[in-house]
């Protein structure tokens, strides 16, 4: 590095095992997080020998940004490293979840995506009844449970209904919505 960056600084990095093919146990894919961390100004990359498209798609996940993998027509012919070597429909699949793998990375934050939003309130749960409650009885957390949809009171918002009357009678397995409490 020391030697060719004295020419220019458009360097890439490739982790590699020449082992032919490469077994999984000697792979050490961690080097990657170890070559983006000691040389971040560079393209960090993966050189893969394994058998597969497993691997260069964990280097990837890992933070590869390039992936060099040997490609052949027959697995079968002389050679030390074509039974490592992916043959053109292998590398079409490579190549194709490795974009969808970009795809899903998304970011390094936590939050809830626009495109749940439909389902958001199918699978959330709302307080409901876990026995009839009848026309004006107080409601008591032992009368309650969680049922979906989620287009009710959560959980955390109990206090909005224990404590409550019952304007009408609420069946069993019921969502409690506001317009059946006073």
């Amino acid at each position: 590095i020391e030697v060719i960056s004295k020419s220019h600084d458009d360097i890439s990095i490739l982790h590699c095992l020449s082992e032919y093919p490469s077994r999984y146990k000697n792979l050490n894919l961690n080097s990657i997080k170890f070559l983006k961390e000691k040389y971040p100004q560079f393209i960090i990359g993966y050189s893969d020998h394994s058998i597969g498209i497993s691997i260069p798609l964990a280097a990837v996940a890992m933070g590869a940004e390039i992936i060099e993998k040997h490609i052949t027509i027959d697995r079968n012919m002389k050679g030390t490293d074509q039974i490592g070597s992916l043959g053109p429909d292998g590398l079409s699949r490579m190549i194709r979840d490795i974009r969808n793998l970009e795809d899903s990375l998304g970011e390094d934050r936590v939050f809830i995506s626009d495109s749940v939003s439909s389902a958001k309130t199918k699978l959330e749960r709302s307080i409901a009844s876990n026995r009839t409650i009848e026309q004006g009885e107080i409601i008591m957390e032992e009368d309650l449970h969680l049922l979906s949809p989620g287009d009710g009171f959560k959980w955390v918002e109990r206090d909005k209904v224990i404590g409550f009357k019952a304007k009408e009678r609420i069946p069993r397995n019921e969502i409690v919505y506001p317009e059946l409490i006073e």
